[in-house]
């Protein structure tokens, strides 16, 4: 799962993987896995093709 925002925290704690890009908000930095500081979604792809998952 990845998401950015308050609404996305319940989906990322619940996620096999939670990323949070660019997140501003507490609860999402707590509960996402993995934090993207930048918001660019090619960094997702790119954390994705480098990692084990």
């Amino acid at each position: 799962m990845t998401g950015d925002s308050v609404n996305d925290a319940t989906a990322l704690a619940q996620a096999n993987v939670g990323i949070a890009v660019g997140s501003r908000a507490d609860v999402v930095a707590e509960t996402a896995d993995v934090i993207l500081v930048n918001s660019n979604p090619q960094d997702i792809a790119n954390f994705i093709w480098k990692s084990d998952l």
